[in-house]
């Protein structure tokens, strides 16, 4: 999970479903927020779709799933979108499998979805050396 330095699950409204760090850090809790703050003013201002925001030599992509989620992994901004963007769909697959019929009736409990952390670790984690190396530009 080298290439992987933060992923996070989202709702329009800013709250966080799902985080994965790999450096914790008091502020982590407000980046959702934060998130989606940039995301919806810039679209509004647009009228476009967000899809990545690269600063330094870090990236997010962002991912525009089902039932109004979001999906945001940090990368060096090295790595070819496209290939993130398939890691994505395959874990937005995932989540909505495993928990897409709680989202609407969601009652703001995030540690419902904890398991999830396995199923990100192994998407991430199963990634030959050699696919990452090819996906740099």
């Amino acid at each position: 999970m080298e290439f992987v330095q933060d992923f996070w699950i989202m709702n329009s409204g800013g709250v966080t479903l799902f985080w994965l760090f790999l450096k914790e850090s008091d502020d982590n809790i407000l980046v959702g927020s934060f998130l989606t703050a940039i995301k919806n003013y810039i679209e509004n201002l647009q009228g476009e779709k967000l899809t990545s925001i690269v600063f330094g030599n870090s990236k997010l992509t962002i991912l525009h799933g089902e039932k109004d989620l979001f999906f945001v992994v940090r990368t060096p901004k090295a790595i070819k979108e496209n290939y993130i963007r398939k890691l994505l769909k395959t874990i937005e697959k995932q989540f909505m499998a495993e928990y897409g019929d709680r989202i609407s009736n969601w009652d703001g409990n995030v540690h419902v979805f904890k398991n999830f952390k396995k199923v990100v670790l192994d998407i991430f984690s199963n990634i030959p050396i050699k696919r990452i190396k090819d996906s740099l530009w």
